[in-house]
């Protein structure tokens, strides 16, 4: 929860009537409340401006609010309503706070909620990584999942690039022809697996297995492997 301290723009020393509402627009799993108010209906802050406690130097109004970076979907802002005592509408702009921090509003820029929506997020990694038999070399540093199809005998694997504490996951795949030997990376180079099963034998046959990484990065299997045979 961030703690924003904030002075509208239609605010001066002299005023002390009047409300503020603040408002979350767009909001999702994020539904944040104003120090001390209640909410509801995306309604954060509706409270008199005298009972707000403002600073008296500089008229300042302490709100706590969830930052902008961290609330769901992308795009969500803040509107802050000002009104006078006969509940007219002075002012109204939409904002967006990235952290904790002193927001005078009348020098900090509005955002126009109907301009162009915010970039979506970036898409989840591709964790799985192709690994080529005829190179059999399982690098950690470019995901944590591996896959291989056999079309021959497959010895001298390795791996490298291990996190401690991670797991890996390595797909070892029969061609339609299956019945093809895969040697498990040796446990005596920097980083090997350590008791790995039995590869799956049959045509197209599927062999999955977890393991994870000790502080030396030799891998260690979490459970037995699961054979598939589709």
């Amino acid at each position: 929860m961030a703690t924003i301290t904030i002075k509208p723009i239609a605010l001066n020393d002299t005023v002390e009537t009047g409300s503020i509402d603040i408002a979350l627009c767009g909001y999702g799993s994020y539904s944040p409340k104003g120090a001390g108010q209640g909410g509801s209906a995306g309604i954060i802050m509706d409270a008199e401006i005298k009972d707000l406690q403002a600073t008296a130097a500089n008229n300042t109004y302490e709100v706590e609010l969830v930052g902008n970076d961290v609330i769901v979907p992308a795009g969500t802002y803040y509107t802050f309503t000002l009104k006078n005592d006969n509940g007219d509408i002075l002012q109204i702009s939409a904002y967006q706070f990235e952290d904790a921090g002193t927001y005078d509003l009348g020098n900090t820029a509005p955002i126009d909620p109907s301009g162009p929506p915010l970039p979506p997020p970036q898409p989840i990694r591709d964790e799985l990584v192709i690994v080529d038999q005829d190179s059999p070399w399982f690098i950690g540093d470019d995901g944590t999942s591996f896959q291989m199809t056999l079309t021959h005998d497959v010895g001298g694997a390795a791996v490298s690039g291990i996190t401690p504490g991670n797991l890996y996951t390595f797909i070892i795949i029969q061609d339609g022809v299956g019945g093809h030997i895969f040697e498990w990376p040796t446990g005596d180079l920097p980083s090997g697996i350590q008791n790995g099963s039995a590869i799956n034998m049959k045509p197209n046959g599927q062999t999955i297995q977890t393991f994870v990484a000790d502080s030396s990065t030799k891998l260690y299997p979490i459970a037995p492997a699961t054979w598939y045979t589709p």
